[in-house]
């Protein structure tokens, strides 16, 4: 039969029945198999292979012939050596103390224990014959030796550790019996290779790097079809939240907003990022996201009343003008403005603003002033943008964490602490999947303020293009 359809735990079985020892060794794994057999008129293994490698050392070690025979496959040893006197080979061997009536010894003979040194890599095979599996599921892979106690448990896994694989004894609640752990493919192989499995090493190799590959692969299916699902559905989402938009406010859109829910309906599987490409002239995805939560407020505010009781908020103590300029940039304390001095190289205020436009300039100069009001609060900075409602043509603020160096784990403290002192209600769902959002009216100016807290989902709904 082809290694391919055999475990590793078989392949290592028949690789060490096989292989060449002389007659020490022969000794040395003869006694060690014969400790783990059960039964007291025979010598009884759950394994096949330590059945016929013990019949095979009896001939030649004992000239005591033997013979194997199968019992109960239900049974735990379901292989038998059938000697003529089983409790005189223990004898020959060692293995019962003549001092206490004749019970079994509870490690090794001593002798084997004194050579444990020297005959490490047979006693570790004869254990693995006996008793012992190769595990490859799981984190890792394991190798197993079960052992009748816990002298003998010790005795092999100092072997192992004299191979140069450290093994661990534990206690099997269930079962009683003493087991020597090793974990790790390294460890296994390591012990595989030592006591004369070097095609089973390999071979486990092989199939666990195999195994590795199939589970990442499928980890990143399943991560992939699980990002897909919740892009789709918050796609799905706002393609609804659009169309119901539309419904509330008739020919009452503005037409910038009105174009790009157009397309958004028009392409309900796209990503921001493609529909920004559509949009003419084209528009950056975090500018489609925007109009689209716009259009989407514009359509609440239609069809509810503020509640002011929720949004109100007192005024912060705002800042005198010159606390105003300076932060602007424009002057500083006890100076005027160079333009007004008329003397310098100064010629408009385009090239006082440094090549900004007018509205941009004044943006700055708000967000400037916030975020210094703010910062005696004790929130963070913030990018504001400075607009005017589509509806009523009132003035609107909308504040957000993106484009500063915040982690996600920040984002939803920094918001929250913005939200508190400005008196805004959370905005559930949030007008875009992955972001936190608040909103609020403060002396009839809407203000908003959000953050991206969930970076991959956000760039899934803002970026990805699904299939028709």
């Amino acid at each position: 039969m082809d290694d391919d359809f055999r475990s590793v735990t078989d392949i290592a079985a028949l690789e060490l029945g096989a292989a060449p020892r002389d007659d020490h060794t022969d000794r040395v794994e003869l006694v060690t198999l014969v400790r783990f057999a059960t039964g007291d008129g025979v010598l009884a293994f759950g394994s096949r292979a330590a059945a016929w490698r013990v019949c095979t050392l009896l001939g030649t070690q004992l000239k005591t012939p033997g013979r194997v025979a199968v019992i109960e496959p239900r049974a735990r040893a379901r292989w038998q050596v059938r000697v003529a006197e089983a409790t005189g080979v223990r004898i020959r061997l060692g293995l019962l103390d003549r001092r206490r009536g004749g019970r079994r010894v509870q490690g090794l003979p001593p002798e084997v224990i004194a050579r444990l040194d020297q005959d490490a890599a047979a006693i570790a095979r004869a254990g693995f014959l006996a008793a012992g599996t190769v595990h490859l599921t799981g984190p890792v892979p394991r190798l197993q030796i079960t052992c009748p106690t816990l002298a003998v448990a010790l005795a092999v896994a100092g072997a192992l550790r004299r191979v140069g694989a450290v093994a661990g004894v534990r206690h099997h609640e269930r079962t009683g019996a003493e087991q020597v752990t090793l974990a790790g493919i390294d460890a296994v192989a390591t012990a595989l290779a030592a006591i004369g499995a070097p095609r089973a090493a390999q071979r486990m190799r092989v199939r666990w790097d195999d195994r590795r590959r199939i589970r990442a692969y499928s980890a990143t299916r399943e991560l992939t079809a699980a990002n897909t699902g919740r892009a789709q559905h918050a796609a799905a989402t706002q393609v609804a939240a659009v169309r119901a938009a539309l419904a509330v406010l008739g020919d009452r859109v503005p037409d910038h907003l009105a174009a790009i829910a157009h397309l958004r309906l028009q392409h309900p599987q796209a990503g921001m990022g493609a529909l920004g490409k559509l949009a003419s002239p084209p528009l950056s995805k975090g500018t489609v996201a925007g109009r689209l939560r716009r259009l989407i407020a514009l359509a609440e505010r239609h069809t509810t009343q503020p509640d002011t009781t929720q949004t109100s908020c007192r005024s912060p103590q705002w800042l005198s003008f010159s606390e105003v300029s300076q932060s602007v940039g424009c002057c500083g304390p006890g100076r005027q403005p160079s333009m007004w001095t008329g003397g310098g190289a100064v010629t408009s205020w385009r090239d006082a603003a440094g090549g900004h436009g007018f509205g941009r300039m004044i943006e700055l100069g708000v967000e400037a002033v916030v975020n210094k009001v703010g910062q005696r609060a004790g929130c963070a900075p913030l990018n504001w943008e400075l607009f005017v409602t589509d509806d009523t043509g009132a003035l609107a603020v909308s504040g957000t964490t993106a484009g500063r160096d915040y982690s996600e784990a920040q984002v939803p403290e920094i918001v929250q602490a913005w939200a508190q002192l400005l008196g805004l209600s959370r905005v559930v769902p949030p007008s875009t999947g992955g972001t936190i959002e608040y909103r609020g009216v403060i002396e009839g100016i809407e203000v908003e303020v959000w953050g991206v807290i969930d970076q991959q989902f956000f760039d899934l709904v803002a970026g990805l293009d699904f299939p028709e």
